[in-house]
């Protein structure tokens, strides 16, 4: 009887403390309607009252990996950021509607997406967790130099599914020829609401 009484209280200390530890994930406000939750961005704008709403939010998720530019003094980094598009309404609310990839750079001559000719494929490679790589293909569209839109939701189920992946982007650094480029995106925390 002794060692419950002495034990108990120790345990219930223990499991106090352990659950005390435990990090809440919530979301961070970077700006009016901009939140940061688990390395995504939330941009959950609002158009003042009295205005059409605005229909649809993005979370969007920067490349792992960036590039280097020693072209500039000091030397620049750029990577590419994957945007998602959400219904906020409607029968697809809360569902992936869209995707597109941005560019980090400000400047086109420094890095931008060229134009594609007919058919724009890019390669996905999907990181399986057993360590496997399963690849497949999508197709995009290049409405200007720093945004390339999927014309597929390929990335959206990889997005559901919180997958690790690589995806080969054609790019263009200092106004040089295409080169292609792989960059690295971990879709784990996704989640359509914050």
């Amino acid at each position: 009887m002794k060692f419950y009484r002495t034990f108990f209280p120790l345990l219930s200390i223990l499991f106090l403390i352990a659950c005390g530890n435990e990090t809440s994930s919530k979301a961070e406000k970077l700006g009016e309607g901009i939140y940061k939750k688990e390395g995504w961005i939330y941009d959950m704008k609002e158009l003042p009252s009295g205005k059409n709403v605005i229909p649809f939010y993005t979370i969007g998720k920067l490349s792992s990996n960036v590039l280097t530019n020693a072209v500039t003094a000091p030397v620049s980094e750029m990577g590419i950021t994957l945007y998602f598009t959400l219904d906020k309404q409607g029968e697809n609310k809360q569902q992936i509607v869209s995707g597109y990839f941005e560019s980090t750079s400000s400047d086109e001559s420094l890095f931008k997406f060229p134009r594609c000719l007919s058919i724009c494929p890019l390669m996905i490679e999907v990181i399986n967790q057993d360590g496997t790589i399963t690849s497949s293909k999508m197709n995009y569209s290049r409405p200007n130099v720093f945004k390339m839109e999927m014309e597929d939701l390929v990335l959206a189920d990889l997005a559901y599914n919180q997958r690790k992946l690589r995806i080969r982007i054609p790019i263009s650094k200092n106004n040089q020829n295409t080169i292609f480029e792989w960059f690295e995106f971990d879709l784990a925390g996704f989640s359509p609401e914050i």
